[in-house]
C-alpha cells in the first residue's frame, strides 16, 4: 500500500512539475514551440489568377483565433477586408478588385497573422490583354498558364506592368476653351476630369504666369485676372467626376490666353504628386471700351442671379440639417434654371426649376454626415445667360 502511494505521489509531482515547467516558457519560446509544430493557417490558393473581381480564403489551421493585416500595392489593385480575424478551424473570406484594368500585371499581397508573415502572388490577366499577347507570346509564357515562368523571367509583367506615376499620367483633363464674347461681358465654362484612379485624388490648381492679350502683333501682359476659378484645390473621390467653374472676363478686345498648373497626388500616397500643364483660351469681339467689370449686383438686374454666394451648414453626425438659397429673376419672362448632381453629404431634390418673370425661387438642400469632418461642393447651375455657382461648406463635430 505504501508503495503504491509512493508511486502516485511521484507521478502527481513530476506532473506538477511539467505543468510547472510549461507555465515558465517565455513567448519567445512559445513561439519557437509554435513554429516547430509547423504552420498555424495559410492560403487557400498558391497562386491567386484573375481577370477581375475574385475573392481567396485565409485557413486557420489552429484552435484559437488569428488575427491577420494585409497590406498591397494600393496603385493596382484593392483588398477587402484589411484586417479582422480568422476563426478556429475556419476561414476568412478576401476580396480581390483590379484597379488598373487596361494592363496585366504581376504583384504580390502580403498577409501577417499568428506571428507569420506569407506573400501570395497576384497574376492579373484580362480578357482583351490575352487575345493580344497570344500573338506575340508562346503559350507557356502567358499570364494565368500553369507553366508560366518565374515572375521575374516574364517580360510580360516588365513591359506592362503599372507605376504609380504611370498610374497618375493616365488622368485626363479636358482642355478649356471659352466661345467669342463682347469685351466687357463675361462667359463660363468647366475645367472637367475623372477620376478613375482607384483613390480619392487632392489636387490644387494655381496659375504659371498672369494672363496676355493679343491685337495684332502686340502682346502684352494683364495687370487682372481674365481668368477666375470658382476653387483652386479640393478632393474627388474616386470614381467620381470633377467639374471646377472658370469664368472668363475680357475688359478689351484681342486674344486671351493663360497657363494653369493642375497638382494632384492619391490620398493614401500624398508624397507622390504629378502635375498637368493646361492652357485656358478665350477671346473678344473688336468692339472695345475699357470699363471695370460689372459688379454681380450691376449684372443681377438683366438676367437670372444667385442671392447668395456661399451656403453652410454645421451639425452632428447622422443629423440632417436642412437650408435653402434664393434665384432670382428680374427678366420680363419666366426662365428655366438646371441643377447640377451634388456629392453626399450635401443633397438637393429639384434637378431643374421654372423661376417666374420677376419673381424668385426658393431652393432646398440638406447635409447629413456619416461621421465627423469638413466638407465642401458646389452647386453648378444652368442658365439662360451662362452658368452660376453655389458653394456648399459643411462641418460635423
Amino acid at each position: 500500500s505504501s508503495g503504491i502511494n509512493a508511486e502516485y505521489g511521484t507521478d502527481h509531482r513530476v506532473k506538477k512539475q511539467h505543468d510547472f515547467n510549461r507555465n515558465l516558457q517565455s513567448p519567445k519560446d512559445q513561439e519557437e514551440r509554435r513554429k516547430k509544430t509547423g504552420p498555424t493557417w495559410d492560403f487557400s490558393v498558391q497562386e491567386l489568377q484573375m481577370k477581375g473581381f475574385t475573392t481567396f480564403h485565409l485557413v486557420n489551421g489552429s484552435l484559437e483565433s488569428l488575427k491577420y493585416n494585409i497590406s498591397y500595392e494600393v496603385a493596382l489593385f484593392s483588398a477587402s477586408p484589411v484586417s479582422g480575424c480568422i476563426p478556429p478551424c475556419g476561414c476568412s473570406e478576401i476580396s480581390i478588385k483590379p484597379i488598373a484594368t487596361h494592363s496585366p500585371f504581376i504583384s504580390t499581397i502580403l498577409v501577417s497573422a499568428g506571428g507569420q508573415e506569407k506573400t501570395l502572388k497576384v497574376v492579373y490577366s484580362p480578357e482583351s490583354c490575352n487575345a493580344l499577347l497570344s500573338n506575340v507570346l508562346p503559350s507557356n509564357m502567358l499570364p494565368g498558364n500553369s507553366k508560366s515562368l518565374p515572375h521575374k523571367e516574364m517580360p510580360v509583367a516588365k513591359k506592362s506592368s503599372m507605376t504609380l506615376k504611370e498610374l497618375l499620367d493616365s488622368l485626363e483633363v479636358n482642355p478649356v476653351v471659352f466661345k467669342k464674347i463682347p469685351c466687357e461681358g463675361s462667359t463660363s465654362s468647366f475645367l472637367e476630369f475623372s477620376n478613375t484612379l482607384g483613390d480619392d485624388l487632392q489636387w490644387h490648381l494655381s496659375s504659371v504666369a498672369p494672363a496676355y492679350v493679343k491685337v495684332g502683333e502686340d502682346v502684352r501682359r494683364l495687370k487682372y485676372a481674365a481668368f477666375q476659378v470658382e476653387a483652386v484645390s479640393g478632393s474627388t473621390p474616386k470614381g467620381c467626376n470633377e467639374k471646377i467653374l472658370v469664368t472668363f472676363y475680357p475688359k478689351q478686345s484681342g486674344f486671351f490666353s493663360q497657363w494653369w498648373t493642375l497638382t494632384y497626388c492619391l490620398k493614401k500616397m500624398s508624397s507622390v504628386k504629378q502635375k498637368v500643364r493646361l492652357e485656358f483660351e478665350g477671346s473678344s469681339s473688336a468692339r472695345c471700351v475699357v470699363t471695370p467689370v460689372p459688379s454681380a449686383n450691376k449684372r443681377a438686374h438683366d438676367r437670372v442671379f444667385l442671392k447668395t454666394s456661399t451656403l453652410e451648414f454645421n451639425g452632428p453626425p447622422n443629423v440632417r440639417q436642412r437650408n435653402s438659397f434664393k434665384i432670382g429673376n428680374p427678366l420680363k419672362s419666366a426662365s428655366e434654371v438646371v441643377f447640377h448632381a451634388v456629392r453626399p453629404p450635401f443633397y438637393m431634390k429639384y434637378k431643374e426649376v421654372l423661376v417666374e418673370a420677376g419673381h424668385s425661387a426658393r431652393i432646398p438642400i440638406s447635409f447629413q454626415p456619416e461621421a465627423p469632418g469638413n466638407f465642401r461642393d458646389t452647386v453648378v447651375i444652368d442658365t439662360e445667360h451662362g452658368a452660376l455657382a453655389l458653394i456648399l461648406k459643411g462641418s460635423c463635430t
